[in-house]
């Protein structure tokens, strides 16, 4: 889902569009994470953040989609905090699974993934907690979170050229 299909209520003055990424190499394997926001006030783009990393220990693909939904929920607080103003935050995901655990709509049974729901619902909470900030969780495609995917990508190309495992 894009931005302008998103949340966009007309009287706010600045929305947080973020898409998040994971991926492993193998399943499981080494794990990247690739996250891109874009930050709008009163209709005009003021940042693009692209942040990306691997991790050098292994996890599965839906561990790594976790991670980079947890980053990317990190990295809008971080910048809401910088305003005093009302912000939505749009937040894209391509994992299916991640989104409708999110939701409650799909129970949770392996241990790591309860771990990891548990902290994003811990992050999310400081938008539930909020009357100024606000979030929404979206299920995007492969190709509207694209950019997030490239961004863990190259992360994971950057582990495996240091030559870790």
């Amino acid at each position: 889902m894009s931005p302008s299909k998103a949340t966009r209520d007309g009287t706010t003055q600045a929305y947080v569009d973020v898409w998040c990424d994971g991926g492993c190499s193998g399943n499981p394997g080494p794990m990247a994470v690739g996250v891109v926001m874009m930050t709008d006030i009163k209709g005009e783009i003021k940042d693009i953040i692209v942040h990306g990393y691997a991790l050098p220990y292994e996890g599965t693909n839906n561990q790594a989609e976790y991670l980079a939904i947890i980053e990317g929920i990190e990295m809008a607080r971080k910048q809401c905090v910088q305003w005093d103003d009302n912000v939505i935050v749009n937040l894209f995901t391509d994992s299916q699974l991640a989104y409708q655990q999110l939701r409650g709509d799909w129970t949770l049974t392996d241990q790591k993934m309860i771990n990891l729901h548990a902290v994003a619902k811990q992050a999310l909470k400081f938008f539930d907690d909020s009357e100024t900030y606000h979030l929404k969780v979206y299920k995007a495609s492969q190709h509207e979170t694209r950019q997030a995917h490239n961004v863990a990508m190259i992360a994971m190309t950057k582990l495996k050229d240091s030559g870790i495992p």
